[in-house]
């Protein structure tokens, strides 16, 4: 939910969203649950959000016929800070139970060509 496109009337909940696997990930994960996220391709269905959201991939449908924000306008309204923020707790975190699957899922998946992307195109008021 936290990388997923939303209309301009919806980024509230793509924060909320965040919030809640941020806190998710500083407070509840354990190694059975890193596992479970690893065999579930979490990592990998999160990371394809953000580069779809930051305009890195094809969308299956056309602007045009969407209200959902993708790329730049994305990016002006603070998601893609928000999705790159998220996926990124949660895999460091996981590193606390001595299980590196989520890092490896997270290189495999792209996701620090994405997360270079993500700095690279930002504006100056997502950059900190």
């Amino acid at each position: 939910l936290s990388g997923a496109s939303y209309p301009p009337s919806g980024v509230h909940v793509a924060s909320a969203a965040s919030n809640v696997i941020v806190a998710f990930s500083e407070s509840c994960l354990s190694r059975s649950l890193v596992w479970f996220l690893h065999e579930r391709k979490m990592i990998s269905h999160m990371t394809d959000d953000v580069k779809e959201l930051c305009g890195m991939t094809e969308i299956a449908q056309p602007a045009s016929t969407t209200l959902c924000l993708y790329g730049e306008d994305a990016e002006d309204v603070g998601l893609w800070l928000v999705a790159l923020r998220t996926v990124v707790h949660l895999v460091t975190h996981s590193c606390n139970y001595q299980c590196i699957e989520l890092v490896k899922d997270f290189d495999t998946a792209g996701g620090y060509h994405v997360l270079c992307y993500g700095i690279v195109n930002s504006g100056p008021d997502h950059i900190k």
